[in-house]
């Protein structure tokens, strides 16, 4: 599967991001109350180049997983694109604003790192520029420059916004 990546500064999202963050919260507290849920991922850490998508980690006991991912599965699409296991699940959703990943993890688990990995961004600034930098750096070598897709190929719809340097596709 052909994904096609674009990266723009995480404040061009961060308003319309924490609407659809706090409504997929409330959704979700709405069913699964003892869960923990979460802002992950580059919306999250201000600073960083984003995709444009929210990430949510929704933390529940492993008693309570199999319970929390049916409930989940009635509200969002499971990401047939990710690994699905006794402790994780992930599922996605096209929301009106933005789009909506979900990560369904069990507390303590080996995956049960989405909201460190986020937290340690955001309290360390100069690794999100470095990350930053690693991207873009992904983005010029030669092997992703040859995966480009060329405006004729591609709809342009919701790139208007990017800058067109930041646009790849990865496989």
């Amino acid at each position: 599967m052909t994904e096609i990546v674009t990266f723009a500064p995480e404040k061009e999202f961060r308003i319309k991001a924490e609407t659809v963050f706090q409504k997929h919260l409330e959704l979700i507290k709405q069913v699964l109350p003892e869960s923990q849920v979460y802002h992950v991922g580059s919306t999250g850490v201000r600073g960083s180049l984003t995709k444009g998508d929210v990430d949510l980690q929704v933390r529940v006991t492993q008693e309570d997983f199999p319970e929390a991912k049916e409930s989940l599965m009635a509200m969002y699409s499971l990401n047939t694109g990710s690994d699905q296991t006794s402790f994780f699940c992930a599922f996605e959703k096209e929301d009106e604003m933005l789009p909506v990943g979900i990560q369904l993890t069990v507390n303590g688990s080996s995956v049960d790192n989405f909201r460190k990995v986020t937290q340690f961004f955001c309290e360390h600034p100069s690794y999100t520029e470095a990350y930053n930098h690693l991207k873009v750096k992904i983005w010029r070598s030669t092997e992703t420059r040859n995966l480009l897709l060329s405006q004729r190929s591609f709809p342009q719809k919701n790139m208007s916004n990017f800058p067109k340097e930041w646009t790849f596709m990865k496989k």
